[in-house]
């Protein structure tokens, strides 16, 4: 039951094979694309893990190695990559997560992103980088939904929220990202 004109890439038989028994009990399957930054464990890809600052994710965590444009670029292009296969399997639709503190939510925060570039500085370049992921995305669904996940709160110094003291950095994130991306659905969490 395979949507038309999609066939599994050679790398995706085993999630196509899982796609299609959900489809034949009627059900709908999305997937979700992420990285995790600088919470990876970069031990077991014997490599540090990516970050966008040299700020580690929690106390005696690595520091992460700080990404380049071109790895920037390497990135997008990724989650690209895994869009198309998930939609060769045959998904019916895909999240990408801005949440939880994983690599688009770094970008994001003014807590973990101290960039001076283009990737950084204020909140339009700190939404640079997932809204190149989420148009490359978009580009490659074919028509599927695409929606994101995203923390309300990040209970963190600095981090973004999306209440107190007439803050409201999440909302309007959210905001700007709808007003320019056609955005099927939003996942909320971690929320105050």
């Amino acid at each position: 039951m395979r949507a038309s004109g999609c066939s599994p890439t050679p790398a995706s038989p085993p999630l196509a094979d899982v796609i299609d028994a959900v489809h034949e009990e009627g059900g709908a399957i999305f997937g979700q694309l992420l990285h995790l930054g600088r919470q990876a464990n970069g031990g077991l890809a014997r490599t540090a893990s990516w970050g966008v600052s040299p700020i580690p994710w929690a106390t005696g965590a690595a520091v992460p190695h700080v990404m380049d444009d071109h790895e920037v670029a390497m990135m997008v292009d990724a989650f690209a990559s895994g869009a198309r296969r998930s939609r060769d399997a045959g998904m019916d639709g895909l999240e990408v997560q801005l949440g939880h503190g994983h690599l688009l939510a770094q970008f994001l925060s003014p807590a973990s992103n101290h960039r001076a570039d283009a990737w950084g500085r204020d909140r339009a370049g700190r939404m640079r980088a997932p809204r190149q992921v989420l148009e490359r995305v978009l580009e490659v669904a074919d028509g599927r939904p695409i929606g994101i996940r995203i923390s309300a709160e990040e209970f963190l110094p600095d981090g973004l929220t999306s209440s107190g003291a007439g803050a409201e950095d999440i909302i309007e994130v959210v905001a700007e990202l709808l007003a320019v991306l056609p955005l099927a659905f939003l996942n909320v969490s971690h929320s105050a």
